[in-house]
C-alpha cells in the first residue's frame, strides 16, 4: 500500500502507471521495477487479501516460470500448487498438453497467487502500491495519456507517468476511458465451476490430495463432439469441476443449477472419479465470448484481459495474462533515467529520445502479441466450437498420437 508520505501529496511522478493489481498490472509492476522504472499501480480493492474465487486456474508451463521468478513457485507443500498437464479425452483416447504429458504446468488456486502478488508489490522498491484507489479520469496531453487522477475515499491524486497500462480486465474501465473498442468473437457458451473435497477415507475423515503425492493430471472430457465438456482440475487441497455448454443447453437446465450439476458428479462417477463433498456454490459465467481492445491512444497499452479475454475453455486465461505482461516488460527499455510525463505542459522535460523509444516498444509489443496470441486465441475457439471436425477419429487420433505420453498411453 501507498506510503504516508505520499497520501498528502496532490500530484506525483512515475515512469508507468499500471491500473489493476491482479495477476497482469502485478507481474508487468514487478518486471519493470527490476528494470529500473519508477511504477505506480492501482488496486481499487482495498483488503490486500482478496481473490479472484473461481478460475480454472491451470497456468501453463511458461507462466509457472514467471510465477516462480517473483518468489511464487509450485513446490511448497503450504499452497494449493500442484505440478499437472492437460489430459483431453473424446471416446478412447486421450491428447495431451504439454506434450507427452510431462506436469510442467501446475493447478494452484488465485488464493495463493494474488495476496502473494499483492505482498511483493509492497516489498519491492521503485513501486507505490495504491491499494483502494480506483481511476476517475484520464489526463491526457493532446493525443497523448501522460497519466490519471485516481480517488480512494479520503484522497485524490494525480499520478503523471510517461506510459499508462489498462490491466484491469475483461471489458476493461481504462481502455474505454483511453477511447478503445471492443471486438467479440462470440462462441455462445455458458461456463459453470464449482470446487469439490477430495473423498473421505474408510472413517469418513476427509483427506487432501494423498500424501507425498504433489501432481496429477488435469482431465477434460469432450462430450457430444465438442458441444459440451467436463474439467476436473485437481490441486493440493481440493478439486475444481468445470462445466461448459453451449447457451441454449444451459437455458433448457431442469431445476436449480445446483441440481443440474449433479449430472456432472454422475458422469464422474462413470468415469472412476470420486468427488467429497462440494464446498463452493456453483458459479456461473454467462460472458465467456472472447474479447479483444483496440486502442489508439498514445503512451498507451493494455495488459491481460483488458487486451485479450480469452475463451475459458481453452484454459489459458491466468497464463497469457502473465505471458502478455512479460512481453510488454520485454518489450520496454530498461531505464538510467526518467520518462515520467511532464506537469501540465511542459513537453520539453520528457526526453524526445525515450519517448520514441516508448512508442517503439509498446509498437513491437503489440504487434507481437496479435501474432502469439490474438491468432492462437481464434484459432482455438474456433476449434472448440467445431467439434465435428476436430472430434472426428482419424483427426483426433492424430493428435491423441502426436501428444502421447509413451506408446501404452493410447491402449
Amino acid at each position: 500500500m501507498v506510503s504516508s508520505k505520499s497520501l498528502q501529496i496532490s500530484d506525483r511522478h512515475y515512469d508507468v502507471l499500471i491500473v489493476g493489481a491482479s495477476i497482469a498490472g502485478s507481474i508487468l509492476a514487478l518486471a519493470l521495477a527490476r528494470k529500473n522504472w519508477r511504477v505506480a499501480i492501482l488496486e481499487k480493492r482495498e483488503d490486500p487479501q482478496f481473490f479472484k474465487k473461481i478460475c480454472t486456474h491451470i497456468i501453463h508451463p511458461g507462466g509457472v516460470r514467471q510465477l516462480q521468478k517473483v518468489g511464487i513457485g509450485v513446490s511448497d507443500d503450504t499452497t494449493s500448487a500442484s505440478a499437472t498437464a492437460m489430459k483431453l479425452m473424446h471416446e478412447n483416447l486421450h491428447a495431451f498438453f504439454p506434450p507427452g504429458g510431462q506436469r510442467k504446468a501446475a493447478n494452484i488456486e488465485r488464493r495463493d497467487i494474488d495476496p502473494a502478488l499483492k505482498q511483493r508489490l509492497s516489498e519491492t522498491p521503485n513501486i507505490d502500491f495504491y491499494q483502494g484507489y480506483h481511476l476517475k479520469h484520464l489526463l491526457r496531453q493532446g493525443q497523448n495519456i501522460i497519466g490519471g487522477q485516481c480517488v480512494s475515499a479520503t484522497h485524490t491524486q494525480l499520478l503523471y507517468a510517461g506510459l499508462v497500462v489498462a490491466a484491469d480486465g475483461r471489458h476493461s474501465d481504462t481502455a474505454r476511458m483511453a477511447g478503445g473498442r471492443e471486438h467479440t468473437q462470440e462462441n455462445g457458451r455458458v461456463a459453470m465451476f464449482s470446487y469439490f473435497a477430495y473423498p473421505g477415507d474408510d472413517t469418513g475423515n476427509k483427506i487432501s490430495m494423498p500424501a507425498g503425492k504433489a501432481e496429477a493430471d488435469s482431465l477434460i472430457w469432450a462430450l457430444r463432439q465438442g458441444n459440451e465438456y467436463i474439467g476436473y482440475f485437481p490441486n493440493r487441497q481440493r478439486i475444481l469441476v468445470s462445466w461448459y455448454l453451449s447457451r441454449e443447453a444451459y437455458q433448457q437446465l431442469p431445476g436449480a443449477k445446483e441440481q443440474a450439476f449433479d449430472q456432472v458428479i454422475t458422469f464422474l462417477e462413470q468415469q472412476n472419479v470420486r468427488l467429497g463433498q462440494r464446498q463452493e456454490h456453483i458459479a456461473v459465467a454467462k460472458q465467456t465470448s472472447p474479447l479483444r481492445m483496440s486502442c489508439r491512444a498514445g503512451n498507451f497499452a493494455m495488459v491481460g484481459d483488458a487486451k485479450l479475454a480469452a475463451d475459458p475453455l481453452t484454459g489459458v486465461g491466468c497464463s497469457w495474462a502473465i505471458s502478455s505482461a512479460t512481453l510488454l516488460a520485454q518489450c520496454l527499455p530498461s531505464l538510467e533515467t526518467t520518462v515520467s510525463a511532464p506537469p501540465h505542459n511542459d513537453v520539453k522535460a520528457t526526453s524526445r529520445m525515450l519517448r520514441w523509444r516508448l512508442r517503439a516498444g509498446v509498437g513491437l509489443y503489440n504487434l507481437l502479441h496479435a501474432l502469439k496470441y490474438r491468432a492462437p486465441s481464434y484459432c482455438m475457439t474456433f476449434m472448440s466450437m467445431h467439434g465435428k471436425w476436430i472430434y472426428r477419429r482419424p483427426v483426433f487420433s492424430w493428435a491423441a498420437r502426436l501428444s502421447a505420453r509413451n506408446k501404452e498411453a493410447q491402449g
